[in-house]
C-alpha cells in the first residue's frame, strides 16, 4: 500500500470555490452577485433548506470567500423582496387568463386569499398539470374575515391588471363560490369551473357520510391501529386517518382492508394473533369493494382531467370509463354524480378550447409555504407569506437583479403593514416584557 501526501489547498480546489461566484455582475447597490442571490433563494425554495442551512451551504460552495457569504437574514430578505416583486410587477392583459384561487389559514385571526394566473394558450396540450413556475401571482390579500364581497373586490383588482379572465377555478368554498358567481354574472366572458378533486370528494362524502357500515369501518380501523402498534404485526397496521381533507384521502385505508382480506396470513405471523387483530375485516369485504371502486372512479376522472384538461376527448374518455366499470345501484348512483359534473363543465366549453379543471397548484404552493412556516416559532401569518410570490418566480439571475433593484425592504414593511399592523411575535414580546 502506498500513501500520498496531499497539500491542504488541494482539499479545497479553486473549481469548488467557483461553483457560485460571490462577486461578479451584481444588482445595483448590492455586495453579492445576482447568481449567488439566485442560488441562495433556490436553496431555500427548491432544495427545502432552512435559511441557516442555505447560508452554511453557501459557505461550503464558496469556500474561497466563506467569511464574505450572506447571512440567513440576507437570504430571508431576498426571498421577501423577490416575492413582492413578483406580486407587483406588471402583467400583460389577455383574453385567455385562467385564475386559480383559494384561502390559507394560519394561527391567529388572519387568512390569506391567493389568486394565481396562467394563460390557457401557453399550457402544454398534453399535460395540464402545473408546476410552481408555470403560474403567476396576480393577487395576495390578507384579511381577518372573508366573505363573497371581499373576494369579489380582490377579483376586480386583478381584472384591472389583466382584463376579463376567461376562467375562474376553485373549490366550492362558500365565499369563493359566491364571489365567482357574482363575477361571472357581471362579466359573461368569464366562467367558473369547480375543482375536479374537490367535487369528487364531495360526491364521495354525499354517498358515505352517515352510512352506518362506513362509520363502523372507520371506527374499527382506528381501534385496530391502536392495538397493532406495539405488536409484531405492526407492519400490517392500517394507515392513520387524516383529520383534514379526509374525503380526498380515504383510498389507502380502503386498499389496506382489501389487501389484508385478499392475501394469506404471512408465514412469519402468529395465526391466532392475526385473526384477533384483523378478523373483523371479513364482515366488510363486499362493502370495501364498492368503496374502492367509488374512489377509483373519482381518481380516474381526476387523472384524465388534470392531465388532459377539459375538452371533448377527455370528457368522452371519462364517460367511457364510467360505462365500463359501473355495476350495482350504489356505484351507478355515484357515477351519475360524476356525469353531472362532466356535463356542467362541458357546458362552459367553447369551440376549440381546452380548459383547466384543477386547482391543485394553489394547494401545492400553500403546502410549500406551510413547510417554510414549520420552522417558525410563530404560526401566524408573517412577512414570509411573500415567499409565495418567490415560489412562482423563474429566479434567473437577470430577473433576480431586476427584483433586487426595484424592491427594497422598506417596500416589504409597507406592504405587510397595510394588512397587519403588528406581528404576533411583537405582541407576545410586549405582553411578556
Amino acid at each position: 500500500m502506498q500513501w500520498e501526501l496531499v497539500r491542504e489547498q488541494d482539499l479545497h480546489p479553486a473549481s469548488v470555490a467557483s461553483l457560485i461566484p460571490v462577486r461578479g455582475a451584481r444588482p445595483r447597490g448590492h455586495s453579492y452577485s445576482a447568481i449567488l442571490i439566485s442560488q441562495a433563494v433556490s436553496l431555500v425554495l427548491s432544495a427545502n433548506s432552512s435559511f441557516r442551512g442555505a447560508a452554511r451551504s453557501l459557505q461550503i460552495l464558496c469556500a474561497e470567500a466563506a467569511e464574505c457569504c450572506p447571512s440567513l437574514w440576507s437570504i430571508r430578505n431576498w426571498i421577501l423582496r423577490l416575492g413582492l416583486y413578483e406580486l407587483e410587477r406588471p402583467k400583460l392583459p389577455a383574453a385567455d387568463w385562467a385564475l386559480i384561487l383559494d384561502h390559507t389559514i394560519q394561527v391567529g385571526p388572519h387568512k390569506a386569499l391567493l389568486i394565481l394566473g396562467v394563460k390557457l394558450g401557453e399550457l402544454n396540450g398534453n399535460n395540464f398539470a402545473l408546476g410552481h413556475q408555470d403560474v403567476t401571482v396576480l393577487g395576495l390579500e390578507i384579511c381577518e374575515r372573508s366573505n363573497g364581497q371581499k373576494v369579489l373586490e380582490a377579483l376586480e383588482k386583478v381584472k384591472e391588471q389583466i382584463g376579463e379572465p376567461r376562467l375562474l377555478v376553485s373549490d366550492a368554498g362558500s365565499d369563493i363560490k359566491k364571489a365567482a358567481g357574482m363575477f361571472c354574472e357581471r362579466y359573461p366572458h368569464t366562467d367558473w369551473i369547480p375543482d375536479v378533486g374537490h367535487r369528487m370528494a364531495r360526491l364521495l362524502e354525499a354517498e358515505l357520510k352517515g352510512d352506518p357500515k362506513w362509520e363502523s369501518y372507520l371506527s374499527q380501523a382506528g381501534h385496530c391501529r391502536n392495538q397493532c402498534q406495539q405488536t409484531a404485526l405492526s407492519p400490517l397496521m392500517p394507515p392513520a386517518q387524516r383529520g383534514k381533507a379526509r374525503w380526498m384521502n380515504f383510498q389507502p385505508l380502503v386498499t389496506w382492508g382489501l389487501n389484508v382480506i385478499q392475501h394469506p396470513t404471512p408465514s412469519w405471523a402468529d395465526a391466532r394473533e392475526f385473526k384477533r387483530l384483523f378478523g373483523w375485516l371479513d364482515d366488510y369485504e363486499e362493502e370495501l369493494g364498492d368503496y374502492w371502486m367509488m374512489m377509483h372512479l373519482g381518481q380516474e376522472t381526476c387523472r384524465i382531467i388534470k392531465q388532459g384538461g377539459i375538452e371533448s376527448e377527455s370528457l368522452e374518455n371519462c364517460r367511457q370509463m364510467l360505462k365500463e366499470r359501473v355495476e350495482g345501484a350504489r356505484l351507478r348512483r355515484h357515477a351519475a354524480g360524476i356525469r353531472e359534473y362532466l356535463e356542467e363543465v362541458e357546458s362552459k366549453l367553447r369551440p376549440g378550447e381546452k380548459l383547466l379543471g384543477s386547482s391543485d397548484i394553489v394547494e401545492s404552493i400553500f403546502g410549500k409555504y406551510k413547510l417554510l412556516m414549520e420552522r417558525s416559532p410563530q404560526k401566524a401569518i408573517t412577512r414570509l407569506i411573500l415567499a409565495i410570490g418567490a415560489l412562482t418566480s423563474k429566479r434567473t439571475p437577470d430577473l433576480v437583479r431586476q427584483a433586487m433593484e426595484a424592491i427594497k425592504m422598506e417596500a416589504v414593511e409597507k406592504w405587510f403593514g397595510k394588512y397587519i399592523g403588528e406581528s404576533a411575535r411583537s405582541i407576545r414580546q410586549k405582553a411578556f416584557a
